[in-house]
């Protein structure tokens, strides 16, 4: 056999043979084929424990305006809209006009689906308006506090006096002082004053009240009126006065504004006379003394009886035997009671 046909031979033989098997190469094959896509996935979300989940309607709950002394109702709707039964487990009512009267009476357990009801009232006590919130705590995990804010307003009258309170300040004394005090209705419907009092507490007169009012006295949302209170201070102690204004104020029935003053000693007056003929006994003086401070000297020396005050002439007077002769000298000295600028 030539080479030729011999080389020709052996390459259709090599073509025919299956390549060598490689055990390394299988068993990484299989290693590669034996995951599966259940492998791959997470944990389904469907696997999660159930849960509560709170809704409440509505979220601010109302009442309106309503009149003092009178009570509004209002509801709030609880609803489980989870997958596990909710428990409401408490209540929390800030302070104020509001409060709710189903409690211990509502479901407390609700299954999922389930609705209760919390029924709340609103009694004002004033005029103005009124705010509060009720807390809902129960076992909803994301929502542990569930908040319903509260709103309403009081309709009344509400007296305001302005000022409520005055000090007339230190005054000299004889000097006066007045004030204008206001009676306004900053409420909501008409206030009716009834009735206006003023007591001096020192008793002496110094502080009094002058005014043009009728009663029953109507004062429309807004309106107002004045009176006066005058302050005339006779000595040097505190003195001090209150007004009382009844009116239908629920709240304040007996309004109650109240004053203060204290005087000081005036100006000196010091009088001089020389005794003519014929001889007085009567010395007149130029200003109103404070007659525990008058002081009479005869040629200089104090003299401490044989005269008196009397206020009707606003003089001195000696009696028969202190009758001052013909050129002495009388001097009177005091404080003055009247006010001088």
């Amino acid at each position: 056999m030539n080479r030729a046909l011999l080389l020709i031979l052996m390459a259709a033989l090599l073509a025919g043979c299956p390549p060598e098997r490689n055990d390394d190469d299988d068993d990484d094959a299989d290693d590669d084929d034996s995951a599966t896509d259940d492998d791959d996935v997470a944990t389904d979300d469907d696997d999660a424990a159930p849960r509560a989940e709170i809704d409440i309607d509505p979220v601010t709950l109302d009442f309106g305006s309503v009149d003092v002394g009178d009570v509004a109702g209002g509801e709030v709707r609880v609803v489980n809209v989870g997958e596990d039964t909710l428990q409401i487990q408490a209540l929390e009512l800030s302070a104020g006009p509001f409060a709710v009267t189903n409690e211990g009476s509502f479901a407390q357990l609700l299954a999922p689906g389930d609705a209760t009801l919390l029924e709340l009232s609103f009694t004002p006590v004033q005029h103005g308006e009124a705010s509060g919130e009720l807390l809902i705590l129960s076992n909803d995990p994301s929502r542990p506090e569930a908040e319903v804010a509260l709103e309403g307003g009081g309709i009344a009258p509400e007296i305001e006096l302005s000022p409520p309170s005055y000090d007339f300040g230190n005054h000299q004394l004889g000097c006066s002082g007045s004030l204008e005090l206001g009676i306004t209705n900053v409420g909501s419907v008409p206030l009716t004053v009834t009735a206006v009092e003023y007591a001096d507490l020192a008793g002496t007169g110094e502080l009094t009240l002058t005014h043009a009012l009728t009663f029953p006295l109507e004062l429309a949302p807004g309106q107002g009126s004045t009176l006066t209170i005058d302050y005339v201070p006779v000595n040097v102690e505190p003195d001090s006065g209150i007004l009382t204004v009844a009116s239908n104020d629920p709240t304040e029935p007996s309004a109650q504004a109240q004053q203060f003053g204290i005087a000081h000693l005036g100006a000196a007056g010091i009088d001089s006379f020389t005794q003519a003929d014929p001889a007085t006994d009567t010395f007149a003086l130029s200003l109103e003394p404070v007659v525990e401070t008058i002081e009479v000297r005869l040629n200089g020396v104090p003299v401490y009886v044989g005269w008196t005050y009397e206020a009707v002439g606003n003089a001195v007077v000696f009696d028969e035997e202190h009758v001052p002769e013909n050129g002495d000298g009388v001097e009177v000295e005091y404080t003055s009671a009247v006010c001088v600028d």
